[in-house]
């Protein structure tokens, strides 16, 4: 997104860009003066008096159309904005000539309108490449102000859609947790949900302090799932085992906070089945810039399928979708996947 500074700087990086190329021009044209019929005795006061007027009133349509384009174009057709120029150019030819007879009376003897025809023919000229480069000026000017101002619309909305995401997020992970606790109170009694508690206390100081950062160290983020795990295995006791696995080259990472919890509260949520062991395995890697979570665990998603008061099962991950969308665009890969009996996710993101 352009900052107020660089479309000032990009506005006038064009416009030197188009007076140098008209210096080349002008070069080009003393040329073909000394190649016309005009009288050789005509060349300085053609090169000093009539070019630096030329000049003058070039740079004054060259301005005027700029700055009527940038006015008016919103509000008039393609049809009188093409009348205007036609008529700039056959005014401002007419006018020229006019100065270029005038000049030449004062200058020089002999019959002036015998060069009328290249008199008309080089103002023509003139004009039209001023104001050609005048309405390409102001194009280019406007193209990159729209350029500027749809990435900052973008941006916006993408700010925003981000905020929603969160708002989801956070009350959903509490809304989880807090049944966890409700679960943990009712079958184990306050003294096992001690426990619980101070792992909650965790989980919400981390919302509370990190969550609203853009990004975290790895690490914070890996604890930050270690005290969820830890609160439901608190909860289920023998009914789950947990393995963890980080690699030890994660400490320069960092993240955005949040990325990998829906991934892992749906672990829990649909990977538990009542007497059984339910194995889950939980792992960071890093691999050729690339940052690898994978989470492993058996699918029981069909046993709580029908019930009213479970959350559609897949809400985590298609939030996490969106979120990955808009903070690593075209920088990681989510899959999921069904292995004998087991519900495998794998989040890759690229860290170079």
């Amino acid at each position: 997104m352009l900052s107020n500074k660089e479309h000032i700087r990009s506005t006038f990086f064009i416009h030197i860009f188009i007076w140098s190329l008209t210096l080349f021009m002008a070069l080009a044209m003393v040329t073909i003066i000394e190649w016309s019929s005009l009288p050789s005795k005509m060349y300085f006061h053609g090169y000093v008096l009539i070019g630096t007027l030329g000049c003058i009133f070039n740079i004054a349509i060259f301005y005027w159309l700029y700055f009527y384009l940038t006015n008016t174009s919103k509000n008039n057709s393609h049809k009188s904005i093409m009348l205007i120029i036609l008529l700039t150019i056959i005014g401002s030819t007419l006018l020229s000539t006019l100065l270029d007879l005038y000049l030449f009376t004062l200058n020089f003897e002999g019959n002036k309108f015998q060069y009328i025809g290249s008199f008309v023919a080089f103002n023509f000229v003139i004009k039209f490449y001023f104001v050609f480069i005048s309405f390409f000026t102001r194009f280019s000017v406007d193209w990159i102000h729209q350029i500027a101002a749809r990435n900052a619309t973008e941006l916006e909305l993408k700010k925003t859609e981000l905020a929603i995401l969160k708002s989801q997020t956070d009350p959903h992970f509490l809304f989880n947790t807090l049944n966890a606790l409700y679960a943990s109170s009712y079958q184990f009694g306050d003294n096992h949900t001690a426990a619980s508690i101070s792992s909650l206390s965790h989980l919400l100081r981390y919302i509370l302090f990190q969550n609203s950062k853009e990004r975290v160290d790895l690490q914070q983020e890996i604890e930050h799932v270690e005290n969820y795990i830890a609160l439901q295995k608190h909860r289920h006791q023998k009914n789950i085992s947990v393995e963890f696995n980080i690699a030890p080259n994660l400490d320069t990472l960092s993240v955005t906070p949040m990325l990998f919890m829906p991934i892992v509260e749906n672990a829990f949520k649909y990977g538990i089945k009542p007497n059984d062991s339910n194995p889950m395995v939980f792992s960071f890697s890093y691999n050729h810039n690339k940052l690898i979570f994978v989470c492993k665990n058996k699918d029981h998603s069909l046993l709580y399928k029908n019930q009213p008061h479970t959350t559609k099962n897949g809400f985590g991950l298609s939030n996490l979708k969106k979120r990955l969308n808009i903070l690593y665009p075209k920088n990681h890969h989510l899959s999921t996947s069904n292995e004998e009996g087991y519900f495998i996710v794998k989040l890759e993101i690229l860290c170079a």
